[in-house]
């Protein structure tokens, strides 16, 4: 069985692909950078640092994923 992914995690890596897909890579650390970025500026709200983390790895798999 797999883990199960938080409903904000999905829809917040969602609306962020779709507003730029251009922007996310395969790499988590990439990802994990320009998540912050967002962050900082102040265009998205982030609780944790984990939760940046699961955004990140969120993104990176939807990106290997929308690529096959």
């Amino acid at each position: 069985m797999g883990r199960i992914i938080q409903t904000f995690v999905k829809r917040v890596g969602d609306e962020l692909l779709e507003k730029s897909p251009d922007s996310y890579s395969t790499d988590f650390d990439k990802n994990k950078v320009a998540i912050n970025e967002i962050i900082e500026s102040g265009h998205l709200k982030c609780p944790s640092k984990r939760i940046r983390n699961r955004l990140a790895g969120y993104v990176s798999r939807a990106v290997v994923l929308r690529s096959k």
